[in-house]
């Protein structure tokens, strides 16, 4: 199913700004918040809670996640979040806080995070999971073959691979990755030293991670094969030099689309070739989502998509929505103008579509058109029952009770990001994006609220708006601003000063007569964007127009299409009031219209006579109408009369215009030339199939091409038409099966006549129909009953659905009945269940009936077949002989059971319900009081037992006699006075200290007894002593009928134990007795570290963490106490903390530790478990010195945000991998970046507020460094890393430096259109802009012109995101002519450079052609 996306232009679908940030927020220049005093402090974490600090107004979320992320394993909607003790995390944990508008779900700034370490359950002893450790080896192979390196092996790939020395890593055009290699990720960096590769070929790895081959610039030639691949980074393949180049994937589309390549992975010229098909175009999914393919050339706009058959109505359509009818509309919640595609979707949610994959919870949701560097808020929520527009909705969505899953991300510079995240709920959920919209722009409205933009044709035309003097003392121009919190950020201007004024609040006060431009701005950090309104100013009685220029003078018209054509003209306005006035009779020729409120009221075609006398053309304008739009624009459209005679209506014209005002008329000196087409519409329709079942169902055809309005049956065909099908014509025009007709199955092809908005004749439209008939799939679940034909209680059956795809519900299901004088039944809508009953007890046999079925849409029953054996009830019982033990009192319970199974149980006869009889001789004779006897209809059951004067070694007979029945018989049989009855005791399972959840099961076999024995005791006897109570040693029986042992209980291994058992009977007289013997035994608990070996700086006071497993471990396994960790000697290490919960143990170097020794830590379990050794060295006195070294991989293009460098970071005499600091969390080095001057080595300073510096969640010991967006770069200096420990003071310590290499990449952009200036509207501005098919490239900031005296004659100015306005400045208007203008180029992000002679270096140049007409 397509999806469909509900854009929700709330106030909730917006941010105000965003603080760019690295782990905290920060402000920065150029981003402004409402509130500025509401800020997220940070985060902080102890043990298995974490608290959030925040100042000032706005709702705090807390969650925390298992190290993949995509995992919430706790939340809360507040400041802290604790774990619960029966969850743990996969790994290292991190707790994130996020700080949102409490009225609109939108982040005020990026989240804090804090590092939780390994959470595991409370109770729980696994094996904890560390940090990764680096591996330098990898265990990688690197050899030539066939004029190809051949690299294979494991691990990750990265730049920290040691290539063999004998390969000339320079000369290597060709690798290798072999197939049968096992890579687990290729990172940037790993084949940066293959400076002239071309050619690549990879198999064996599972992740390729961001940027991978970013430095590969002369990579042309790439195959990637399927196998182990998951995922494909961002930037990965986003190179210039394989741009045009095709990528061969050795797969299908469907294995492509399962990978899941982001928007950024390649350039969108790339071709990617599949073994099914060949796509080129841009790649719109995210990372591990399923891809789609856009066309190569995108468009500013795309037409909507038409509903079909199947969808659902549009958000407008329905009103105001639920959340769950948005969810089962299938619909997400996003900020305006962005798009969402999702991946992998688990079935059973109404809100997703998509086939099940092996990880059914997990999901992916890629969105698209985001703004850079701005944080969105993903949440998944169940439904509420609240309105998607109802503000109090968004706080049930973050309820602890409601919210499946949130998180947070920072929208890359492709303004794609992607949510992967489990959802396990099988209830319906609804996805949700908060966040800013990236649709930025300026709508203006006149005062009367109508819209001034509606007019614009493309993109840069502007708003018209006539006002007189004296009439208008002020005037308010409205501006709707996209995104409406940047509305605060709104300045008005004018030029040129002095023909009117306007105030902050968009008021305007004419001042004399003449034509200004009004312009909305709105600046707001890095982005600017405005809109102009041209404003003609004119005499408040009459204002003589001096002339009109017809600017548009070509008009392609086509005579059956509504759409016109927009003609644009210039009025210039006269020295003085207009004195000319024509009478009514003039007025009324011309049709002018004074309530337009132009000053031109009218527009006609027209020539002049050989008298200079104007004269209108009434052919052409029985032909065409000319609307005014204004005073700037006309509507060039045919009429009525030219459409219904087309035969008058030549291929071309050629006229003249006269322009009408109330007391003047203007002839154009320009001659307008129509061209006319006579295009028909040309729509298509796909074949409609319906269901003559459904005779009251109505279906809509499919047709392509326009937007439809009306459906009718075309006029000269309307005979054709057959008489099974029928149509409801006008808007919906939907057909139906003509429920007279009985044909079932036929195919037609008829001809509708169909309406559309784009054109102003019908079409005539062929639609194929085909006719079947196909009942819905549904069937009895059984189609034969067994029911009594009296006393019933009813016999169930469902109707349950054939089609595995569709349930009852969709397949139109409503109700079911029977129509049989025999037989009733009684229908559950809800649960699709029949329950029949017998009409009368008069008739019994077997016999056949139906069941009817209403579907919805149909009045044709569904009839299906029952068949019913309607039977006489009868009782019996579950056992005819009984024997029983008078020694010591017995019984037996018997159930009673009724054929049908639907029979209720009939009472007894009223006068003789049951008769006792013993066997004297060879008769039976009644007897009385001998046996005990209970019937318990109820409870269906018959109970007999001995009493005091039941004969031992007697035969019995029970008879009971039920109404309307035959009697039931039971033969009881006592045993011999001297039979005793006896127990045998059997245990099942053993007992292990170790395994304290593992207990034992007792069974008892009687003998010679054969009801239930009132009391069963037991006892337990130790290593033959004297019994004691059961429970002293056991807990309470579980649900599993398993003993366990009590953890406190006395015992230890070889303990030898007597399980005693006792029956007695409700006198508490024992009747018999058992035991069974067992053995106590213990499976010695185990303890394994992670290090056998530890290096500890006694001089830097170091702390370090290891961690131990203990084995046996699992859920029946005892958790283990404290280990116990002993020194030799004791005074050499310090154990800093032992913590049995997280299986760590944290120790520094002790007061009595000597350099250069080693000492053994002992780590046991018990003292009867053996120890486990941990080699503790202390450093060298002489090698105690602390030294750091850092190596860079990878350039921070300053004009491309999304570019990193890695740091890689070692350590000697500092184990930075199992450091911990006091309060347990991972010691991490303090990484900066310093700038300088070129040539001044001693003149550094700290930037490390522009940059994002973080530890790398997939290398081990390695920092990435990505540029903040909204900051600016100079590559004129020179920056450096600097890697150093935290809180170093006192220790000697030699910190590391690297080159931090900052340069700008290649900067390619084409300007969007051609610039069109009209002489006779000079000051008019003409928008473009300048777009880059590298999705990587920041907007471009800035232009200048190159020659130095074009850039006298016109001024641009940059309105933001790559737009431009350019304008004549007045300062040589003689000389403008048709030129192309070469433009020099300055992107966002780097700090513009000069050269020698001051002047400005730019990124690139591009040259725009203008026209001048």
């Amino acid at each position: 199913m397509m999806k469909k996306l509900l854009s929700v232009l709330l106030v909730a679908a917006m941010l105000l700004s965003v603080l760019p940030m690295g782990i905290f927020a920060e402000d920065t220049d150029g981003a402004a918040y409402a509130g500025e005093e509401t800020s997220l402090i940070g985060i902080s974490a102890d043990g298995r809670t974490a608290t959030a600090q925040a100042s000032g107004q706005g709702l705090v979320l807390t969650a925390i996640y298992d190290r993949s992320g995509k995992r919430m394993i706790a939340y809360a909607k507040g400041e802290e979040v604790t774990l619960p003790d029966d969850v743990a995390g996969d790994g290292e944990c991190v707790a994130r806080a996020f700080l949102l508008e409490e009225d609109t779900l939108i982040p005020v700034c990026k989240y804090a995070e804090v590092n939780m370490g390994v959470l595991k359950k409370a109770e729980e002893t696994t094996e904890p999971t560390e940090p990764e450790e680096p591996k330098p080896g990898n265990n990688i192979t690197a050899e030539m073959k066939n004029g190809s390196l051949w690299v294979g092996g494991s691990g990750t790939l990265d730049g920290s691979v040691n290539w063999p020395k004998d390969i000339d890593l320079t000369a290597v055009t060709s690798i290798v990755v072999d197939p049968n290699a096992s890579f687990e990720t290729l990172d940037a960096g790993a084949f940066d030293s293959f400076t002239n590769l071309t050619t690549l070929d990879i198999g064996g790895v599972k992740n390729i991670g961001e940027n991978a081959f970013a430095a590969n610039t002369k990579l042309t030639k790439v195959t990637i094969r399927t196998g182990k691949l998951e995922s494909i980074g961002d930037g990965a393949f986003a190179l210039e030099s394989l741009g045009g180049n095709t990528v061969s994937f050795e797969g299908t589309k469907a294995q492509w689309d399962a990978i899941g390549a982001p928007v950024g992975a390649f350039l969108d010229t790339t071709t990617i070739r599949m073994t099914d098909s060949t796509d080129k175009g841009t790649i719109v999914s995210g990372t591990e989502g399923s891809n789609s393919y856009e066309d190569a050339e995108p468009t500013e706009e795309t037409e909507a998509t038409e509903q079909t058959e199947a969808e659902e109505k549009t958000p407008e359509e329905q009103g105001d929505m639920t959340l769950e009818e948005a969810a089962a509309g299938g619909y997400m919640v996003l900020p305006e103008g962005v798009q969402a595609e999702e991946a992998a979707a688990a079935e059973e949610m109404a809100a997703f579509s998509g086939k099940t994959t092996g990880k059914q919870a997990d999901r992916t949701t890629t969105f698209t058109g985001l703004m850079p560097g701005q944080p969105y808020q993903i949440v998944v929520t169940k439904l509420t029952g609240a309105p998607v527009e109802d503000p109090a909705a968004l706080s049930q969505m973050v309820d602890e009770a409601n919210l499946v899953y949130t998180n947070q991300k920072v929208a890359g510079s492709s303004g794609s990001l992607s949510f992967t995240y489990e959802v396990t709920t099988h209830e319906d959920v609804l996805v949700q994006l908060y966040g800013l919209a990236n649709k930025r722009g300026i709508h203006l409205y006149a005062a009367d609220g109508s819209d001034l933009d509606k007019t614009m044709g493309e993109n840069g035309t502007v708003a018209n708006l006539t006002l007189k003097l004296g009439e208008t003392a002020s005037y308010q121009l409205r501006a709707e601003v996209t995104p409406v919190q940047w509305a605060g950020n709104l300045e008005w201007s004018v030029t040129p000063e002095g023909i009117l004024d306007v105030d902050e609040e968009g008021n305007l006060t004419p001042l004399t007569a003449g034509t200004a431009y009004v312009k909305a701005t709105v600046k707001h950090g890095t982005y600017e964007f405005s809109a102009t309104c041209r404003v003609l100013v004119v005499n408040e009685k009459a204002q003589e127009l001096s002339d009109v220029t017809l600017i548009s003078t070509n008009a392609a018209l086509e005579l059956y299409k509504t759409s016109g054509f927009q003609l644009r003209i210039h009025p210039q306005l006269g020295d003085k009031a207009s004195t000319y006035a024509y009478d009514a009779d003039t007025m009324d020729s011309y049709d002018a219209d004074e309530a337009l409120g132009h000053l031109i009221q009218s527009a006609k075609f027209a020539s002049k006579d050989k008298n200079n006398d104007i004269v209108l053309n009434d052919d052409m304008n029985d032909l065409f109408d000319l609307k005014v739009m204004d005073d700037w624009s006309l509507w060039l459209i045919p009429t009525d009369y030219a459409r219904e005679n087309p035969d008058k209506v030549k291929s071309s014209y050629k006229s003249k215009i006269v322009l009408c005002t109330a007391d003047q008329e203007l002839l154009t000196e320009e001659t307008l030339n129509i061209s006319v087409k006579k295009s028909l519409p040309k729509l298509t329709a796909s074949q409609l199939t319906i269901n003559g079942f459904y005779n009251e169902k109505t279906y809509m055809p499919d047709i392509k091409g326009a937007t439809v309005t009306g459906i009718y049956k075309e006029a000269d065909h309307a005979n054709s038409w057959p008489s099974w099908l029928e149509i409801d014509e006008g808007p919906e025009g939907q057909l139906f099966v003509n429920p007279d007709v009985t044909t079932k199955t036929a195919n037609a092809k008829v001809w509708l006549s169909v309406e559309t908005e784009q054109w102003a004749i019908p079409a005539a439209v062929q639609l194929p129909v085909k006719l079947i008939y196909q009942a819905p799939a549904v069937k009895l679940a059984s189609s034969g009953i067994t029911i009594s034909q009296s006393d019933s209680y009813g016999v169930k059956d469902k109707l349950i659905s054939q089609d595995k795809s569709l349930d009852l519900k969709a397949l139109g299901v409503t109700d079911a009945r029977v129509e049989d004088d025999r037989l009733t039944a009684d229908y559950d809508a809800e649960n699709y269940q029949l329950t029949f009953y017998p009409n009368s007890d008069s008739y019994k046999g077997t016999f056949k009936t139906n069941v009817y079925v209403d579907i919805e849409g149909s009045n044709r029953d569904l009839v299906l077949p029952l068949t019913v054996n309607m039977r006489a009830p009868e009782m019996r019982v579950s056992r005819t002989n009984v024997t029983l033990n008078t020694l010591y009192g017995d019984n037996a319970d018997l159930d009673i059971h009724m054929t049908p199974a639907d029979a209720a149980v009939p009472e007894l006869e009223e006068e003789n319900p049951l008769v006792i009889s013993c066997r004297k001789g060879s008769k039976y004779v009644e007897v009385d009081g001998e046996l005990e006897v209970t019937y318990d209809r109820e409870k269906k059951t018959v109970s007999i037992s001995t009493n005091a004067s039941t004969e031992p070694g007697a035969n019995y007979r029970v008879t009971l006699n039920p109404v309307g029945q035959k009697p039931v018989v039971i033969a009881v049989k006592t045993l011999a006075r001297s039979t005793k009855p006896t127990v045998t005791l059997k245990v099942t399972g053993s007992l292990d200290l170790t395994y304290y959840k593992k207990g034992i099961k007792l069974t008892e076999t009687f003998r010679n007894m054969f009801g239930d024995v009132d009391i069963i005791e037991y006892m337990v006897r130790k290593n033959n002593a004297a019994p004691v109570d059961f429970f002293d040693y056991f807990q309470a029986k579980n649900d599993d009928g398993e003993y366990l042992l009590k953890e406190d209980a006395d015992l230890k291994a070889g303990d030898k134990l007597t399980i005693l058992v006792y029956a007695k009977n409700s006198e508490d007289v024992v009747a018999c007795s058992g035991s069974a013997n067992l053995t106590v035994k213990r499976t010695a608990v185990n303890i394994r570290l992670s290090k056998s070996t530890l290096t500890l700086n006694k001089d830097a006071a170091q702390i370090l963490k290891i961690s131990y497993t203990v084995s046996p471990s699992g859920d029946n396994v005892k958790k283990a106490d404290k280990p116990i960790v002993t020194v030799s000697p004791a005074d050499a290490v310090d154990i800093v903390e032992i913590d049995e919960d997280n299986q760590t143990i944290k120790l520094t170097a002790g007061a009595g530790a000597v350099y250069g020794k080693t000492y053994k830590v002992f780590v046991k379990a018990s003292e009867a478990d053996r120890a486990a050794t941990l080699n503790v060295q202390i450093a060298n006195k002489t090698n105690s010195r602390i030294r750091l070294s850092a190596s860079t991989s990878g350039t921070i293009d300053p004009t491309r945000d999304s570019t990193k460098v890695y740091v890689k970071y070692r350590a000697s005499n500092f184990n930075f991998v199992d450091a911990v600091d006091a309060n347990g969390d991972p010691v991490y080095p303090e990484v900066t970046v310093w700038a300088s001057p070129k040539g001044r080595t001693e003149d550094w300073t700290d930037v490390s507020a522009n940059f994002e510096i973080r530890p790398s969640a997939s290398r081990a010991s390695t920092y990435s460094i990505l540029k903040l967006p909204e900051t600016v770069l100079n590559s004129e200096l020179k920056y450096q890393v600097r890697v150093t420990l935290k809180d170093a003071d006192g220790l000697d310590v030699t910190p590391a430096k690297a080159v931090l290499k900052v340069m700008a990449g290649s900067c390619s952009v084409k300007p969007d259109r051609t610039v069109t200036i009209y002489r006779s509207d000079l000051k008019a501005g003409h928008k473009f802009r300048l777009t880059s098919s590298d999705k990587n490239l920041n907007s471009v900031e800035n232009v200048t012109i190159v020659d130095k005296t074009l850039a006298t004659m016109y001024n641009i100015e940059p309105l933001g995101d790559g737009w431009f306005e350019l304008r004549p400045s007045g300062a040589n208007d003689a000389k403008i002519k048709t030129i192309s203008i070469k433009l020099n180029v300055f992107v966002r992000g780097m700090k513009i450079r000069t050269n020698a002679k001051g002047e400005k270096l730019p990124n690139g140049t591009v040259t725009l052609k203008l026209t001048v007409k």
